[in-house]
């Protein structure tokens, strides 16, 4: 519909749109989570895909230019068996699965295979789905590499933004949508000025190196944020990983479109999207396998250990981590734990053979708390008032004398007190009466064991339990700020990864060739020849 001079300026509006929805999907997406289920950022997606299904029935201008052709179905199935086994491996290596497991080399291998295959089929292919002839042409090899590790840089920042900020820094899923404004905001404003720029001179590359090189600075600054950054300290680092990828949203299409015939055009094109999006999945996939690899990692540096819990860095939930890391349900999940210990703890203080010995086994518990609850508390109660009955016993064998003795020991408890000043003097006229009542007492005292036994279990209980409620608290802020430093960690060196491919990216740009877009300042766009028959797209 238009030159290629004019699409450099709609493709510049086409990006900033892609920048505005990408903004308003996930303030939606976040709202619906919050307020309902996760489950109706699909179901909402419905309603939208019918209003552009009519869009584009209704509204969408036809195109004289029509051409024969078949479709290349075994061409594009073939593209799936390649993307998708990769996929999976990218996403699974080293996490489900290790690098070197039968799995993993499978799905490579079969990935391999199938790109073999692809190769072979459109070689020989007359409509194919992506004609190799394309790759003659250095625009549109160059730029195409270049788009595509540009967008698996893009997506390895933009994927897990929102995850740093509701882990780390507590934003609501809403709210997390909108945090992304400033680096669409930078996306949509550079998308539109260097659209406007070259649709007017006609020279891009200076545009793209330029994006290029502010993209690097903009991942780099994102490696050196905080367990305590605030929202305005990411703000600004977003915008300009925005205004970094603005140019590329547009320009590497409107070259590639140049370099091209035009019968070539809507095949070229819709390779560079391809290229672009897949490079965009596998870069999710890859960055979220090297987030996932460095919370294996870094998250046991950071968390504390919990007495009655283990932490499984193969197996990270991070729904419950997006939980933690806000502080919500952490406290009540570690009381739960320590409810859960207390209660063994009173089970092996009861005498319940099956807790003991999981008490026993516990590392986590110090070795007193063992040695109190599996029969010690019981031991220490009896060897006191063994001691105890002993003293009496050798005391009220000597007589009036030892009575008085007891009766002025402070440390006498006030019972037995009462009970001697009742004992008439007669009972300690002779000797063997002493004796007598000295083996009284004694045997009266050990008989109390069981008793003395339960209050002092009651108190240690109480004691325990009240030891257990401050731990837990102490825990819980632990565990919250463990998450976010394990976190932090992981996802600022996965951003470091991230600078790397955006360098790669940007030397790519300094090959991609310089040629003229056709249709540039006054000139009128290339009539079509009725001769010539494009390739269908």
């Amino acid at each position: 519909m238009f030159n290629p001079a004019e699409r450099a300026k709609f493709g510049g509006l086409f990006g900033a749109m892609f920048g505005l929805s990408s903004v308003i999907g996930p303030v939606i997406g976040g709202f619906l989570t919050d307020q309902f289920s996760w489950r109706w950022t699909f179901y909402a997606n419905l309603p939208l895909g019918l209003l552009a299904l009519f869009m584009i029935i209704a509204k969408m201008p036809s195109l004289s230019r029509r051409s024969g052709g078949k479709v290349d179905v075994l061409g594009a199935l073939l593209i799936l068996t390649t993307t998708i086994p990769l996929l999976l491996a990218l996403t699974w290596g080293g996490t489900t699965y290790a690098w070197n497991s039968a799995t993993i080399l499978s799905l490579f291998a079969g990935s391999v295979v199938s790109l073999i295959l692809f190769v072979l089929v459109e070689r020989r292919t007359p409509d194919a789905i992506i004609p190799l002839s394309l790759f003659n042409i250095p625009i549109f090899t160059v730029g195409n590499v270049a788009s595509f590790i540009l967008n698996m840089a893009f997506f390895g920042v933009i994927m897990f933004l929102p995850l740093y900020m509701q882990m780390v820094l507590g934003v609501s899923p809403t709210k997390s949508g909108t945090s992304m404004l400033p680096l669409m905001l930078g996306l949509i404003v550079t998308s539109i000025v260097a659209g406007q720029i070259v649709a007017r001179t006609g020279k891009y590359k200076p545009w793209m190196i330029g994006g290029g090189v502010i993209l690097v600075i903009g991942i780099w600054s994102l490696t050196s944020l905080k367990p305590d950054s605030h929202l305005l300290d990411l703000y600004w680092r977003m915008f300009l990983v925005g205004m970094g990828l603005g140019p590329a949203q547009s320009l590497f299409t409107i070259a590639i479109q140049s370099g091209v015939s035009l019968g070539q055009l809507a095949t070229a094109t819709s390779s560079s999207q391809f290229f672009r999006q897949i490079g965009g999945t596998i870069g999710a996939a890859i960055f979220g396998t090297l987030l996932m690899n460095g919370l294996h990692t870094e998250l046991p540096k950071h968390l504390p250990a919990m007495p009655g819990t283990a932490f499984d860095s193969k197996n990270i939930d991070m729904k419950a981590m997006r939980t933690a890391g806000s502080g919500g349900g952490v406290e009540a999940k570690i009381k739960t734990a320590m409810e859960g210990q207390y209660a063994l703890i009173e089970q092996a203080m009861n005498g319940d053979v099956k807790a003991q010995a999981a008490i026993k086994a516990n590392a986590q518990l110090p070795a007193e708390l063992k040695t109190l609850v599996t029969g010690g508390l019981r031991a220490e109660v009896h060897q006191k008032l063994s001691a105890q009955a002993a003293a009496i016993q050798k005391a009220l064998s000597a007589g009036e004398v030892g009575r008085n003795a007891l009766l002025a020991n402070p440390q006498t408890p006030d019972a037995l007190k009462t009970q001697l000043q009742a004992l008439p003097a007669q009972a300690f006229a002779t000797p063997q009466g002493s004796a007598a009542v000295a083996e009284r007492f004694a045997a009266g005292l050990l008989a109390q064991e069981d008793t003395v036994y339960g209050q002092a279990k009651t108190q240690a209980l109480a004691t325990i339990k009240t030891r257990f409620d401050e731990q837990g608290k102490t825990l819980a802020a632990q565990v919250t700020r463990g998450m976010k430093e394990g976190f932090t960690a992981s996802i600022t060196k996965m951003f470091g990864d991230a600078v790397w491919f955006a360098l790669a990216g940007l030397i790519m740009m300094f090959f991609v060739p310089v040629i003229t877009i056709r249709g540039s300042g006054k000139q009128p766009a290339p009539a079509v020849q009725e001769s010539e028959t494009p390739t269908p797209a």
